[in-house]
């Protein structure tokens, strides 16, 4: 107690200095902390993107037998067939659609037998089968990555003010998707990738035109 009071200024300072350093270790476990959980909601959302496109893949590699052509011609219209099932068609307030109603018609036919002359008339007419097929399938999968992409954005723009400027270095570019085309998108192009919608009158205007601006359904992948 006696050194205590002789020296007073140095035990101030000492305990200013201890109690600045568990400030500073809460502060920075505190942005460890809400940069983990960031990265895990990032890691889910990859995780269930991809395991959906790899389910919807599988299903389209069917059309090969369905198409009866060779795997050669088939792989120059796997892509475009993917990249179309994978879409997620709303009508014009926003909701989701089945994709009959989007795929039917003929408009998919048309557009791909123009890029794809040497495939016959009935063969597009199994491939749309399946990709109807394969587009309602992929609903299940995809919804479930839409909840996750919106509790992602919920987090993001949820908590205090000293929280929402970590918040805002995400997405990051640990979230990524690879695209059909082999291209890798990271941070909010991969975000805008997972869960970009079509609009109905959009995407029967492609079926028709084969442009959609920068959601091309039917650019060369």
């Amino acid at each position: 107690m006696e050194w205590i009071k002789k020296n007073k200024v140095l035990v101030i300072v000492l305990a200013a200095v201890v109690l600045l350093g568990l400030i500073i270790l809460i502060v920075i476990s505190s942005i460890f902390s809400v940069r983990n959980e960031g990265e895990r909601y990032e890691q889910r959302l990859t995780f269930l993107y991809g395991q959906s496109v790899n389910a919807l893949s599988t299903c389209i590699d069917q059309g090969r037998t369905a198409a009866q052509v060779t795997q050669e011609e088939y792989d120059t219209i796997k892509e475009t067939l993917v990249e179309v099932a994978a879409a997620r068609y709303v009508d014009s307030e926003g909701n989701a659609t089945d994709a009959s109603g989007v795929l039917g018609g003929g408009q998919l036919i048309s557009a791909l037998q123009e890029n794809y002359p040497q495939i016959d008339q009935r063969s597009w007419q199994n491939l749309q089968t399946l990709v109807i097929g394969c587009r309602d399938e992929f609903q299940g999968t995809q919804d479930r990555v839409l909840d996750q992409a919106r509790y992602f954005n919920e987090w993001r723009v949820s908590d205090d003010v000293f929280n929402s400027w970590i918040k805002a270095e995400f997405p990051s570019d640990e979230l990524k998707v690879v695209t059909s085309n082999g291209e890798t998108l990271y941070a909010m192009s991969a975000y805008d990738r997972i869960t970009r919608v079509v609009a109905v009158d959009d995407a029967n205007e492609a079926f028709e035109t084969g442009e959609l601006g920068e959601q091309d359904l039917f650019a060369d992948n």
